[in-house]
């Protein structure tokens, strides 16, 4: 289960315990509600990475998916590659140890642990929060599952 993420995403042998061995295999279809937002980004990435051209972030409620409800935040980088546009999670957090295995299995996503609370996530020296307010009509979207490569 070891991924490649922001420092915050790795699991030590303690987070590792009580895990589940296994998760639902992909595809997952869910029901949630979400608040996202976007920022340009304020500088390169580490290691000569260059500068993505949108960073995203997410706090989600999932009230049905294949291991139960639970929450998520997330944080999503944007760019060009040698061939097109890549993009790449380095940091997602969950409260449920099902979400974290299936994540980590099915989409190599480097997901942790974190308790939700009132639109705050909170980890292990970490914290985000957001407050939403309407900028303009809602706007219900699907999107189709992903398949793993």
């Amino acid at each position: 289960m070891g991924l490649e993420g922001v420092p915050e995403s790795r699991l030590d042998e303690r987070a590792r315990a009580g895990l589940p061995t296994d998760a639902p295999p992909a595809p997952w279809t869910c029901r949630c509600d979400a608040v996202v937002w976007f920022a340009r980004p304020a500088r390169d990435l580490p290691g000569g990475g260059g500068r993505p051209w949108l960073v995203a972030g997410a706090l989600i409620d999932y009230a049905d998916s294949p291991v139960g409800p639970y929450h998520e935040v997330l944080g999503l980088l944007a760019g060009f590659g040698r061939t097109g546009p890549v993009a790449t999670v380095p940091f997602i957090a969950v409260d449920s140890p099902a979400s974290l295995v299936g994540g980590r299995q099915n989409w190599a996503l480097p997901k942790v642990l974190a308790q939700f609370a009132d639109g705050t996530a909170a980890g292990a020296g970490w914290t985000v929060s957001a407050t939403a307010r309407a900028v303009g009509p809602a706007v219900p979207t699907a999107a189709a599952p992903s398949r793993p490569r």
